[in-house]
């Protein structure tokens, strides 16, 4: 391990003075050079365009019946069918995603696939990338057979492509955000994407020179989400319709981008006789070709023309990453049966969750129960634990990684006999991590001193942690006049689309300590009371405060209302405070409806995962909020005594009664009273009290 450590810090060493001599010339621009495979020049492409006349006899080249093996190890036997929606192909012109092209299209004329269509994203980082661009269209036409659609890339307004240091990263999301757009308006749920061995050996090469251990070195999996496209909606876990509407999965978003990587296992060089024996066309930017301008490029000219040790060969390092990932998956796989195994509840009105976690015996199956694990035996337990803790806390977390290695304190937390032997003990009652908090329900309840591994016992409240002070002015999404919005993701757990038919904007965001005070105020003299709620102080609207301040007291942990998501009709004059419309995800508004009748909205909690064998109405309390067509004239009537109940977490606080119809009815007992008297002195009876 020594010697491998040595040679990747001089490989690194040598990777980052190539790089830094690109840098340093950065300002000269890319050169260009452009040739075929033949020596001719091509005047239209800032690539070298390679081309073959006729079919030859490539060795190594792909033979259908392998490339139709592949590509069934990531798509589904349903989706393999001529009446399935279509497949995407990210096409950038090059051998890749030209010889996946070819493949496919020669399988589909024999084995009844469904359509290919490419996407082309024509990035405008170079004059000449509009005509490069639908020169890779025509050779996909012509000679392959696959319609595809150029996407032209919108650069985000004065980003300078020529200055930035930040081009690749911002290149790749904006890449990814055009691909997932083209697909969702397209009807493509499956993306197939081109990367290769040689793509891999580079990639964990570039892991291992940045210091990467452990699941930072794991291979590229064959299937996963599309990235870069975190809050797009149709893309990025949404999009889908619910089954069935009337029930709890209606609430919830469904669906998201898959991206197919069928080609982990062929070499660049198996590609490239592909291309050659069906004589297809493709483009090599000259760029990669540029030992000098990147990081990655440097480590495939090392790759290519240095012989390294037979530890950092490529199928060395290919076969390093699919170890590491293969023992993460049985990580997973464990995790996924404990998740399954869970007894947990969701309440999507505050996104709070309420979990009891499974002993700690569960993490070593088979084992006797007197069994005293040993160091190994725990550190693969604290393994597991960590993904099945970082599934439980994706349902509430407002982010969109979860860092797996913060979340091992947590596990501690939870399971302190799987603490290492050198670290000393941690306090119990309360955690943080990513963005979640965790607390431990009934503290008064001791633990058992017997058994240092009963952090299980007792249910768990894990929640968002209330964001600071600073951070509310970014969590914040503005609706302007006089639109109806698309569908937004607030917060990283609410998709809301909002119709504003008012002459000004309304926005969205949280209740901060200030607003939180007012509103649990019915003074209306109080400081503050009158700017947030003043509609005018008669009878029904002190009883719609009321049903307001109650709806609030029954989310318990009163520290849940600090991330309820909030709409607010902004001031007309600047400076002035704005006006709370309604808390959308419990039905609750302080104003009658008819006041603000031109605002209307939808929402949905996120996607999430129940579990193998279980439903959404498995793990969810009983929700109130109503995902379609959702507006303030339903408020009034839909707060009842029995939704309320379902509001909070624990002990829900009774809604108040109706103080009009309590007078009436008291009056109407009265005269009933009087009624029974007067007919008792007519007929002599003896007369009762009242």
């Amino acid at each position: 391990m020594w010697k491998r450590n040595a040679v990747c810090l001089c490989l690194r060493t040598y990777s980052s003075a190539l790089a830094s001599r690109g840098w340093a010339r950065k300002a000269d621009g890319p050169r260009r050079h452009v040739r075929d495979a033949i020596g001719s020049s091509y005047a239209i492409l800032g690539r070298h365009a390679h081309t073959q006349y006729g079919p030859v006899k490539a060795a190594g080249a792909i033979a259908d019946d392998e490339f139709l093996e592949a590509l069934r190890r990531v798509l589904p036997v349903e989706k393999l069918q001529p009446a399935s929606p279509p497949v995407g192909l990210a096409v950038s012109g090059g051998v890749d995603s030209m010889a996946i092209a070819t493949l496919y299209s020669r399988c589909r004329q024999s084995h009844q696939l469904p359509e290919l269509h490419g996407i082309i994203v024509d990035h405008k980082a170079r004059p000449a990338s509009g005509e490069e661009a639908q020169w890779v269209a025509e050779q996909l036409l012509t000679p392959v057979g696959v319609e595809s659609t150029i996407v032209p890339l919108v650069w985000p307004q004065g980003f300078d492509l020529l200055t930035s240091t930040r081009f690749e990263a911002e290149a790749r999301k904006w890449r990814h955000e055009a691909l997932g757009k083209t697909c969702r308006d397209k009807g493509i749920t499956s993306l197939i994407m081109g990367q290769h061995k040689d793509d891999q050996a580079e990639t964990i090469l570039m892991r291992l020179f940045s210091n990467r251990h452990r699941s930072g070195l794991a291979a590229t999996t064959r299937i996963g989400w599309i990235p870069e496209c975190f809050g797009v909606y149709g893309v990025h876990h949404s999009g889908s319709p619910a089954s069935d509407k009337s029930s709890v999965a209606s609430l919830f978003e469904h669906g998201g981008m898959r991206v197919l990587r069928p080609m982990l296992d062929f070499e660049k060089s198996r590609l490239i006789a592909t291309c050659e024996m069906h004589a297809t066309r493709w483009a090599e930017d000259a760029t990669n070709k540029d030992k000098t301008l990147t990081a990655r490029n440097a480590v495939r000219h090392i790759l290519q023309n240095h012989k390294l040790p037979e530890a950092l060969s490529k199928g060395s390092v290919v076969s390093l990453g699919q170890n590491v990932q293969s023992r993460l998956e049985k990580h997973k796989a464990a995790a996924a049966a404990l998740y399954s195994a869970c007894s947990f509840k969701l309440d999507i009105q505050t996104g709070a969750l309420v979990i009891r976690f499974p002993p700690v015996e569960a993490f070593f199956p088979g084992s006797d129960p007197d069994h005293v694990p040993s160091p190994s035996e725990k550190l693969q337990a604290r393994a597991t634990a960590q993904y099945l803790v970082q599934a439980i806390i994706r349902l509430v977390s407002p982010r969109e990684h979860l860092v797996l290695e913060t979340i091992a304190n947590s596990v501690i937390w939870f399971w302190p006999s799987l603490r290492p032997d050198n670290l000393p003990p941690i306090s119990y009652q309360y955690n943080s991590t990513n963005d979640c908090y965790f607390s431990q329900l009934h503290q008064n309840q001791q633990r058992q001193t017997d058994d240092p591994g009963t952090g299980h016992l007792g249910p768990w409240c894990i929640s968002r942690q209330p964001p600071s002070e600073p951070k509310f002015a970014n969590i914040r999404i503005d609706f302007p006049p006089g639109q109806t919005s698309d569908w937004r993701l607030f917060d990283g757990r609410y998709w809301i689309r909002v119709q504003n038919h008012t002459a000004r904007s309304i926005s969205l965001g949280f209740l901060t300590d200030r607003k939180l005070e007012a509103l649990m105020q019915l003074d209306p003299a109080a400081k503050g009371y009158r700017n947030l709620l003043d509609s005018g102080f008669d009878a029904r609207a002190s009883d719609r405060r009321k049903q307001l301040r109650a709806a609030l007291e029954a989310v318990k942990p009163h520290r849940l209302r600090r991330h309820l998501p909030a709409l607010f009709l902004e001031p007309e004059l600047q400076g002035g405070d704005p006006e709370l419309l309604a808390l959308p995800t419990l039905q609750a508004s302080p104003d009658d409806p008819s006041d603000h009748w031109e605002c209307r909205w939808e929402i949905k909690y996120k996607k999430v995962d129940p579990g193998a064998g279980r439903t959404l109405n498995d793990i969810v309390t009983r929700p109130v909020f109503h995902p379609l067509e959702t507006d303030a004239l339903t408020l009034e009537q839909e707060a009842t005594k029995a939704q309320l109940d379902a509001l909070g977490l624990f002990d829900p606080v009774p809604a108040p009664k109706d103080l009009a119809q309590e007078k009436r009815d008291k009056k109407k007992k009265y005269r009933e009273r009087l009624k029974l008297r007067k007919k008792q002195e007519q007929d002599g009876e003896p007369q009762h009290p009242a």
